[in-house]
Order: C-alpha cells, then structure tokens, then sequence
C-alpha cells in the first residue's frame, strides 16, 4: 500500500472585476436598506449619511469577503461561515459602539437584541450575502464555496 499527498490547494483569488462588482453591489443594497430601515431611528440626518453608510458598508463587505477567502484557502469550506460571521461581529461592534458614543438612537418601532438594532445588527450579513452572490455571478462561472 502506497500512500499519496494530496496536492495542496492553491489559493485562487477572485478577479478584479468581481471585487468592483463586490462593493458596487454592497453600495447599492446598502442605499436600499439604509433609506429603508431609516424610520426605525430617532431623528433624520440629511441624505448623504445614508449615502457614507452606505459606501462604507459596501467596504466592509469587501473586506469581509476578502478576509474570507483567504480562510478558504486554508479550509475549502470555510468561506460562508468566515463571510457571515465577520459581517455579523462586525455589525455588532459598529452598533454598541455608536450606541455608546451616543451616534444615534433608536425608535420605538426598532426591535433589539441585546440593546442592539435588529435592523443594523442583520444588515451586512444579509446585504453582503446578496452582494456576493451578485459580484461572484458578474465575473464569470466560479463562485465561492
């Protein structure tokens, strides 16, 4: 009995074109959910914070993707695990902390878990969810596994 290695998988990083559509389609859903959920806080700030929201979360969501796949790298499996939770932890620091520093506050009509935003809390995992499925179509057949 003669036993093998398995070749070690390479580490195939997405195109550019994808990255692009990536934060492209981040920013867009993002505009969507930030205009959508903005009644669920006290207060109007003027339109363009919801547009840096939004351009940041289409960052996020790129780096988050980024960080993923190179953990998928390292297990194949690995990408929708390490993708959601880092949007999600990612989620939950930028809340307490704006919520510690006072940034903005909450409606009566936003449901919390934990002091946090159910809204915000779930926004990157769902909107990058979207955004990747959308960026990885964009740019040919592969897609993350």
């Amino acid at each position: 009995m003669t036993l093998t290695r398995a070749r070690p998988r390479r580490l195939a990083l997405p195109g550019p074109r994808r990255w692009i559509a990536l934060v492209l389609a981040g920013f867009a859903i993002n505009v969507a959910w930030e205009l959508g959920q903005a009644g669920l806080y006290a207060g109007r700030p003027p339109w363009w914070v919801y547009m840096e929201a939004a351009v940041k979360d289409g960052l996020i969501i790129a780096v988050a993707a980024l960080f993923a796949v190179l953990i998928a790298g390292l297990w194949r499996r690995a990408f929708w695990p390490a993708f959601l939770l880092a949007l999600l932890a990612t989620a939950a620091f930028i809340e307490l902390r704006a919520l510690a520093q006072g940034r903005w506050s909450y409606a009566e009509s936003m449901p919390t878990v934990f002091t946090m935003g159910l809204s915000p809390l779930v926004q990157l995992a769902l909107t990058g969810t979207v955004a990747v499925l959308i960026a990885w179509r964009a740019g040919g057949p592969a897609r993350p596994r």
